[in-house]
């Protein structure tokens, strides 16, 4: 069966197609079919007999077989990912967080040691059991003056963070346990938002490792209130924040 142009003519079969340019005339040009949308612009729609383009990609998608060079132009209007290899936009790495798994709170040697770091505490048996030895690397601990119910611990940080999870460890002793307490957070003002509430937890002298059900705000202030503790003197002997923080 013989092969014909557009223009009826007698022609060869080859894997070339037409260029359709903007004055409606064609033309054989490689293996191609171009339009040319506007005559005012170069934009050149290439389509092969496979349905890819030439010189881009097909708008209902496809494939890539090679690299793909944008020649200093722009990917725009991309939506957030979902699948591990989701190509990002920059609003997304932009806002992106991290959870750190490294404490917020450093080593204390005081109430008062580091600059922003403000210690304080409801009740102190006394200057051995001071609240900053639960933020100290001393193997010393805070205790409670005969305080067993409705007692806090509480730290000042040196800016607002958001946290995703704390530690705790009660007494070295392993006794005068809390048993009934909660974590809580503020900037101020005494307007507390409790973080996590434990009913019949007992801290003991092994550290206990706790993941907020919601990342929290930013808060200046977090402490440990413990509602109810053993017999006689109830404390802590370590606690620890870890944040939220930016993707730099």
């Amino acid at each position: 069966m013989t092969s014909v142009d557009v223009f009826g003519r007698s022609s060869k079969k080859s894997a070339s197609t037409f260029k359709i340019l903007s004055n409606g005339a064609l033309s054989l040009f490689n293996n191609f079919l171009s339009l040319k949308l506007d005559p005012n612009t170069n934009n050149i729609l290439s389509l092969s007999a496979n349905g890819l383009m030439g010189n881009g990609i097909k708008s209902t998608g496809g494939v890539m077989t090679s690299n793909l060079s944008m020649g200093g132009n722009k990917i725009i209007d991309l939506d957030e990912p979902i699948n591990s290899q989701d190509v990002v936009n920059k609003n997304y790495v932009d806002n992106r967080k991290v959870k750190n798994s490294c404490g917020f709170i450093p080593h204390l040697y005081s109430n008062l040691s580091k600059q922003g770091f403000i210690v304080t505490a409801s009740s102190e048996f006394n200057l051995n059991y001071q609240g900053w030895n639960v933020f100290s690397s001393t193997n010393n601990e805070w205790a409670t003056k005969t305080e067993r119910v409705s007692t806090y611990l509480q730290i000042q940080l040196p800016f607002p963070v958001a946290i995703w999870a704390f530690a705790l460890k009660g007494r070295l002793s392993g006794t005068e346990r809390w048993f009934n307490w909660l974590v809580e957070a503020s900037n101020g003002e005494d307007v507390w938002k409790v973080l996590h509430v434990a009913w019949g937890d007992y801290l003991g002298n092994i550290t206990k490792f706790y993941t907020l059900k919601t990342v929290s705000d930013k808060y200046l202030y977090y402490r440990f209130f413990g509602v109810n503790g053993e017999p006689t003197n109830p404390g802590l002997s370590y606690m620890q924040i870890y944040s939220i923080d930016d993707l730099l």
